[in-house]
């Protein structure tokens, strides 16, 4: 249901191209949840391409839900899992992904206590196996969002996303 709010979400906005002043060439970037969301758009099961829109030129993960397998290993994932129907291989983005996935920046704190960083691991080595342009940054420390104490050198990953968006969106 999340990605058909999204679909629709994209299809009202680019049916008000003029009125919005945006473009053709989007990107979508997504936080936690929102990350497994926003990794869904370009995944062959259900990506944008299903409701047959374009997908989105560049993706930004940001300590996102990958992995179902992992997500399980917690009460709270077991519980999501149980809303999303309790299928984990349909949901796992990994399992889902082909050649055609959009460039991706993903980033994740290796110390994130929600989301296990095997997450962070497993979509790297698949935009690897793929060939898909990326960007992949583990930081140290911050917890789930860098939200903990970090190290001030990685205070500057927000424009490291928006660099790497703008590579893709200028086409």
């Amino acid at each position: 249901k999340p990605v058909e709010d999204a679909a629709d979400a994209l299809r009202f906005i680019m049916g008000h191209q003029q009125e919005f002043q945006v473009k053709q060439r989007y990107a979508v970037i997504g936080f936690s949840a929102g990350g497994h969301l926003a990794a869904e758009l370009g995944t062959a099961n259900y990506g944008l391409d299903k409701f047959g829109l374009k997908l989105p030129c560049v993706l930004g993960l940001c300590y996102p839900a990958i992995d179902m397998d992992l997500l399980q290993k917690t009460q709270t994932g077991r519980e999501m899992l149980e809303i999303m129907g309790g299928k984990p291989d349909e949901y796992t983005i990994t399992y889902n992904m082909n050649e055609h996935y959009p460039p991706t920046l993903i980033w994740q704190c290796m110390d994130d206590e929600m989301l296990d960083f095997g997450n962070f691991r497993s979509m790297k080595e698949s935009l690897e196996k793929y060939h898909i342009p990326h960007k992949a940054m583990a930081f140290r420390s911050g917890g789930h969002g860098m939200i903990r104490q970090h190290d001030k050198n990685d205070e500057n990953w927000p424009e490291k996303v928006i660099e790497f968006i703008d590579k893709y969106l200028e086409g």
